[in-house]
Order: C-alpha cells, then sequence, then structure tokens
C-alpha cells in the first residue's frame, strides 16, 4: 500500500509539472503544481523503511519539490518569467528523478 500512494504522488507531480512547462496558461498551471506540491509533501516525507539509497532518492526529491514549491511561491505574486525559466529548469530535473523512483518502484512492487 505504501508503495502505491508514494507511486501516486509521484506520478501526481510528474503530471503537473508537465502541465506547468507545456501550458501557456503559467498561472493557471503554476497554481495546479503549487497545490499538488503541497498535497504530496507529506507523502514524499514519510520513513518508508527503503535500502539507503532509494531512501536518498525519495529524500532529494521531497527536497526539490519544497524548494520549487517555494520559488513558486515567491513568483507568484510578481509572475517574472525570469522565476518560471528556473522554476522549469528544476521541474526537467526533478522529471529525470521522478521516473528513476518510479522505476525503483515500480521494481519493488514486482519483487512483492
Amino acid at each position: 500500500m505504501e508503495i502505491e500512494q508514494l507511486a501516486a504522488a509521484l506520478s501526481d507531480i510528474e503530471r503537473t509539472a508537465h502541465d506547468f512547462m507545456d501550458l501557456p496558461d503559467a498561472d493557471a498551471s503554476g497554481a495546479h503544481l503549487l497545490e499538488t506540491l503541497r498535497r504530496c509533501s507529506g507523502t514524499l516525507n514519510e520513513p518508508y523503511g527503503f535500502d539507503s539509497g532509494t531512501d536518498a532518492l525519495r529524500l532529494r526529491i521531497w527536497r526539490d519539490c519544497v524548494t520549487i514549491q517555494s520559488n513558486l511561491e515567491l513568483a507568484a505574486p510578481a509572475g517574472q518569467e525570469q522565476s518560471r525559466e528556473l522554476i522549469k529548469t528544476q521541474l526537467r530535473k526533478l522529471s529525470t528523478l521522478i521516473e528513476g523512483m518510479l522505476d525503483l518502484l515500480g521494481g519493488m512492487a514486482d519483487r512483492r
């Protein structure tokens, strides 16, 4: 159950991150991404008892999400294009980490 919840949270973040990067409506996609990051933060920060490498990846993803959330909160009132580009760069890196984590979780689920 825990693996499925974590995988669902990661998938939600991945989907809304792609929306943010692809959709022209910066305000709506930014608000949706911010809401998703806030909602999924607790799930990402749970102790899952993974091996140290997998847990380090989960923690890195959580920290990156918190950083992106903070940057979104700071950029929202100003709506600065420069901030949006920084967030897009952070999201591309996060997406790579999430893909790797989802692959690891899929392998764990298959072994169960």
